[in-house]
């Protein structure tokens, strides 16, 4: 399988396809993406998207991790190890954040259209990327506190009675 990050600018959303699952209970589908450059074309498994995060770092202090901690609603919080925290500002880093609205909003508006749902959308990544902080998966066995390099990986699309939002998770690599 082929995997290839790229850049949160370069992403075409028409390229961006939905595949459900026959044993789905629970509405949820998953993204494949059709990458074409100029001298090769191929099918991607998820999208997984370079983050250039200005001024970033791994555990600020005691205090930030506790807050971070207790004002994060995410349901994994169980297996988040606080060494895995990522903070920044997200005024430092508002183009990124930004763009990677605008992409969450047309992928959503193309599940929607392409459904013929009118769901609202819930700007699941927008609403994470903007709080200053995340939690970070590792990719193989690397130090994660010494490597910033980070990847947002978008999995699908969750359905619920009136709300879609996208699936994903942020990874640093080598």
């Amino acid at each position: 399988m082929i995997h290839a990050i790229l850049n949160h600018n370069t992403i075409n959303v028409p390229q961006t396809h939905f595949i459900h699952e026959k044993e789905n209970r629970n509405n949820n589908c998953k993204i494949i993406y059709n990458y074409k450059s100029l001298c090769t074309s191929y099918t991607i498994s998820s999208i997984f998207i370079y983050l250039p995060i200005i001024n970033g770092k791994f555990n600020n202090t005691d205090t930030d991790i506790e807050h971070a901690i207790n004002n994060t609603n995410n349901s994994n919080n169980s297996n988040n190890n606080s060494n895995n925290l990522f903070f920044y500002k997200p005024n430092e880093n508002k183009l990124i954040i930004d763009s990677l609205l605008m992409l969450e909003r047309e992928i959503l508006n193309k599940y929607n259209l392409e459904h013929q749902l009118n769901k609202n959308p819930v700007y699941t990544i927008y609403n994470l990327i903007n709080r200053g902080f995340f939690h970070v998966n590792k990719l193989l066995n690397n130090d994660i506190s010494t490597n910033n390099n980070l990847c947002l990986k978008i999995f699908g699309i969750w359905e619920k009675e009136s709300e879609i939002g996208i699936t994903f998770k942020i990874y640093n690599y080598v």
